[in-house]
């Protein structure tokens, strides 16, 4: 039968015809075609994107295999913290600023530092858990020989010898915690000038910044009565100025990770590394304060002048007796008048004395604190 019957009424079996409505079937099979694998590409895109927004919405076997999911960014930041990249970085940056990693038996010793000094108690500076001891894990040791430093640390305690002749330096009522860990160490120090070994927390790549050069009123930010520590702003109790604790316990409130975070928000694949400094510091003649320096409690910036003025070279801080019973802080105004001598790298237990300790901070449930 011929479509064109009009003009074709008389040969119903034309070769032409048949050739057209060939091709006209084909060409609406084409398209079916094409249209059809367009919309299944399409419904495949919305499954697949369905899919990867909701993987529990696919339909899978109780036999399956449980599907691995990524680790928190948190987890992915401390996944080598202790065994792997942390460990390469540490010691490329140990070696790019001079430092020698402690023997046992100094390693020995700073670790009775750690343990001789810390104290169950907190303060508001604490934004976590209380752990139950500090374990150290590697410790370098800053050099004297080549340390810029170490000279402006020299000069500035000949100063002070020079300024002191009228007679030594008042000493404190009760000496530093530090003063009985550290042996034949602690013998080098000037009593006279009250020179005391005493710790900084602080993260580790500034730890080793800082035994690098030394401290810095304009790096670390000391010099402003606001810093910023975890995302929040934090004033300076006592004074604008660098600051050091006699207790481990207190400068682990102040240590950090790597990330800048005290205390990580997700639950780290491995502890988290923290570094404090170990100093020495010259503190001359030491001005007590029981509370806030300034107009308010507010810091006084202009530290170094007042200093001046009252004959004092530092503040002692001095919180331990009621009503917060917590630590004494030393804060001096120049930068020189400390030594950063050794870098510590260390992770925080928890647990209780005469049991397992770990790693994990102790998880609140229902009010009650308990290890997981």
């Amino acid at each position: 039968y011929c479509p064109s019957a009009l003009h074709c009424r008389s040969i119903p079996h034309s070769p032409a015809c048949i050739d057209i409505a060939d091709m006209a079937l084909a060409a609406v099979g084409y398209a079916i075609c094409i249209f059809t694998a367009a919309v299944a590409g399409y419904a495949m895109c919305l499954f697949t994107g369905t899919a990867a927004r909701h993987p529990s919405r696919l339909a899978r076997s109780p036999d399956a295999a449980p599907r691995a999911r990524p680790p928190p960014p948190r987890a992915r930041l401390h996944a080598g913290a202790l065994g792997g990249s942390f460990e390469v970085q540490m010691a490329r940056a140990a070696a790019e600023a001079g430092l020698e990693e402690v023997d046992a038996g100094l390693a020995a010793q700073l670790q009775a530092l750690l343990d001789g000094t810390f104290l169950r108690r907190r303060s508001c500076d604490r934004k976590g858990p209380l752990p139950a001891k500090l374990r150290l894990r590697r410790a370098f040791r800053a050099p004297t020989a080549s340390s810029k430093a170490w000279g402006a640390y020299v000069e500035r305690r000949e100063a002070l010898t020079i300024a002191g002749l009228d007679g030594p330096a008042e000493a404190l009522e009760r000496r530093v915690r530090t003063a009985c860990t550290m042996g034949a160490l602690q013998e080098e120090l000037a009593p006279e000038l009250n020179e005391c070994l005493l710790m900084h927390g602080t993260c580790p790549q500034d730890a080793m910044s800082i035994a690098r050069g030394g401290f810095s009123l304009d790096l670390d930010g000391t010099q402003r009565t606001e810093k910023e520590q975890d995302g929040r702003k934090q004033r300076h109790k006592f004074s604008a100025g660098v600051y050091f604790a006699e207790c481990s316990s207190k400068a682990d409130e102040y240590s950090s990770d790597l990330s800048g975070r005290s205390y990580p928000k997700a639950r780290a694949a491995a502890a988290p590394a923290l570094a404090m400094l170990v100093c020495r510091v010259l503190l001359g003649r030491i001005r007590r304060s029981t509370s806030g320096v300034g107009r308010e409690g507010k810091a006084d910036a202009d530290l170094r002048g007042r200093l001046r003025e009252e004959g004092y070279d530092s503040i002692m801080g001095d919180l331990e007796g009621a009503p917060t019973r917590t630590y004494r802080e030393f804060c001096i105004p120049h930068s020189d008048q400390a030594f950063p001598e050794f870098v510590i790298i260390y992770e925080r237990l928890y647990g209780e004395a005469g049991s397992s300790y770990s790693t994990s901070p102790p998880k609140r449930t229902g009010g009650v604190m308990s290890m997981r």
